[in-house]
């Protein structure tokens, strides 16, 4: 383990000593949120520079102090070039920073020549001259100190800290080399650098406890979309499978009692009704029971779909339920509780409690839209007519998500629906303006937008999304009906790849 050590730390001080590394901006400006919210773009870009400027500042400092101090020329230049260069390297070149402050230390030690050091502290033989300098030279030990504690700093945050430590270490040796291991000077160079590898420690662990959250985090985050993809998936099953099941069972009753219609109907009809029967049962049997493996999975821990979204109204006190209440507030109240996510349509048993919804509640859903804000406005061509159940349970769905949408990631803007009956499919769009001030932060990871592409890939239709150039977004798509498969397409299976952003053409 030494020698991995030793291999370590030789890739930290020599390998990678001339290993370009820029001081990067703040990633967050340590001001609460609604301060930052406040500040304009320009000023935040700025504030995020701060540690760059404040280098800058500190050498403009440098500059004046050196100028003030009554030290020989020659003197000045040497230690001014190792005190400022490693102060700017520390900017870029951490590591060589590192070395330039381990050289200025020695000079300041041993005096190669003569030389003055930049750093009089170190080589001090005395308490009382820590702290009292002559006239001359108060303002160059003042400046070494600046310096001396700036590049500790700079060098303990950007650094590993076993490079860290390493460096500590060379700093106490060379004040212990040259003024002896009992000597005021080492002791005072252990002392003041000893805030380095401390708060290379405190560095280290903050990062360490932050890559452990973000990965904890992403885990749970991706453990999160996987349950809410595999709960919309069950949940788009549920709801296509009652309409199925509905149009099964009525075919197995007509084909049951299609015989008692027909006086003496010949022996091969009346068995071609019992297998139209018998193919029936056996369909709706193996329905329902797909439909119990679905609903006997163990419920998420994050809750089903729709979860951590507020209702606006509270589901026990239904308007209506009152027979008094005004028929346009029971309307919004139902149409923003849909909107919400709050689904009424399956019990705790797996029972059907309410009718699934159709296109005829859009106005009930635009009702609840405009009693939360927006004004929403609804736009139909075409020769309105009754579309199968399916269809019309899928467009009802989209046009649910792109409304929440919209009143989530655009408030206050203008939403419009317009649904256009085509002779072979529902086409409709849902789009909304800019939003009128900036929206709250919302914990949704695109899963709405996974539904509404998996709703029209199981009935073979298209879809696309995005925004539009006045700033605003776009859902819109075509839903084909029974015998009006968009070319080329299939309807796709629940467990069917989920397709990309963009037009989407579902072909199985």
């Amino acid at each position: 383990m030494s020698v991995q050590l030793v291999r370590d730390l030789f890739g930290d001080l020599v390998r990678d000593a001339l290993a370009w590394r820029p001081l990067p901006p703040l990633a967050r400006l340590p001001l609460p949120a609604r301060a930052r919210r406040a500040l304009p773009r320009a000023a935040g870009e700025a504030l995020r520079r701060a540690p760059q400027a404040g280098v800058l500042a500190l050498t403009v400092l440098l500059l004046v102090f050196h100028a003030r101090s009554d030290v020989p020329q020659t003197e000045r230049l040497v230690g001014g070039a190792l005190a400022l260069g490693a102060v700017l390297l520390a900017l870029c070149l951490p590591v060589l920073a590192g070395w330039l402050l381990v050289a200025a230390t020695a000079v300041s030690v041993f005096h190669p020549g003569g030389l003055a050091g930049p750093f009089p502290f170190a080589d001090v033989t005395s308490w009382p001259r820590l702290l009292f300098y002559d006239s001359q030279q108060r303002p160059w030990a003042m400046a070494g100190l600046l310096v001396f504690a700036a590049v500790l700093a700079l060098l303990a945050l950007r650094l590993r800290l076993r490079a860290v430590v390493a460096l500590w270490c060379l700093l106490v040796a060379v004040a212990v080399a040259g003024n002896g291991p009992l000597s005021v000077g080492a002791w005072v160079m252990a002392l003041v650098s000893a805030p380095m590898p401390l708060t290379a420690l405190v560095v280290t662990g903050l990062r360490e406890a932050r890559a452990e959250a973000a990965s904890h985090a992403a885990a749970t985050e991706e453990e999160r979309a996987r349950r809410l993809l595999l709960e919309e998936r069950a949940v788009i099953a549920r709801e296509l499978h009652d309409v199925v099941a509905h149009h099964m069972s009525v075919v197995a009753i007509q084909a049951e009692a299609a015989p008692y219609r027909v006086q003496d109907p010949p022996p091969e009809l009346a068995k071609a009704f019992a297998d139209v029967r018998e193919n029936a049962v056996a369909a709706l049997a193996e329905l329902r029971r797909v439909l119990g493996v679905v609903r006997a999975e163990p419920p998420s821990p994050y809750g089903p779909p729709g979860a951590g979204k507020e209702p606006d109204a509270d589901p026990d006190a239904d308007p209506d339920a009152n027979p008094d209440a005004d028929p346009d507030t029971a309307a919004g109240a139902r149409g923003a509780r849909e909107l919400t996510g709050v689904r009424g349509d399956f019990g705790a048993s797996g029972g059907v409690e309410a009718p699934q919804p159709t296109l005829a509640g859009l106005d009930a859903l635009l009702a609840g839209v405009r009693a939360v804000g927006p004004y929403a406005a609804k736009t139909v061509t075409g020769e309105v007519r009754e579309l199968p159940r399916g269809v019309e349970l899928s467009a009802y769905r989209i046009v649910q998500e792109a409304l929440s949408n919209a009143m989530r990631h655009a408030p206050g803007a203008e939403v419009g629906v317009e649904l256009a009956y085509e002779r072979d499919g529902l086409g409709l769009r849902v789009v909304n303006g800019p939003p009128l001030h900036p929206p709250s932060p919302s914990p949704g990871a695109g899963h709405g937008l996974t539904g509404m592409r998996e709703r029209v890939g199981m009935l073979g239709g298209r879809l696309r999304t995005g925004p539009t150039g006045e700033g605003g977004y776009e859902v819109r798509g075509f839903l084909p009906c029974e015998g009006h498969l968009e070319p080329g397409t299939v309807p796709a299976s629940p467990a069917a790849p989920v397709p990309g952003p963009g037009e989407e053409r579902t072909d199985g």
